[in-house]
């Protein structure tokens, strides 16, 4: 995840102030309910975190899994963790996909918004 967060860093005007949000759904998640705010999405609930992109962004939740969702206060970019498979998703100008696609390290590839995105099981 540190490879990543260098590369989304340079994408950003904010990377001391970003959103992280946490299933709700996850074990520890519970021991943190009454310290995060919570919000809706279809299907699921989050609990929502504020910090640095430096941040252990393990430590939130308590529980080793990193967020489901994070974002910059400047919303240069989206990373979205699939709850149900190992896919991360990651929304962005231009510059920061061919940033991504020139990283060694990362295993990335583009898609579109009409792509059908299958998982495999």
């Amino acid at each position: 995840m540190p490879l990543l967060r260098n590369v989304l860093a340079r994408h950003t005007q904010t990377p001391d102030t970003c959103w992280f949000a946490h299933w709700d759904g996850w074990p520890a998640a519970g021991a943190w309910r009454r310290r995060a705010p919570m919000f809706h999405l279809p299907h699921r609930e989050f609990l929502r975190f504020t910090g640095s992109l430096d941040d252990d962004l393990m430590a939130f939740a308590g529980d080793n899994r990193g967020p489901s969702l994070w974002w910059p206060e400047d919303r240069a970019w989206v990373v979205a963790n699939e709850v149900d498979s190992d896919a991360t998703y990651i929304a962005g100008s231009r510059q920061l996909l061919d940033d991504l696609l020139r990283t060694n390290g990362l295993d990335v590839a583009e898609v579109g918004p009409n792509d059908q995105i299958t998982v495999d099981e």
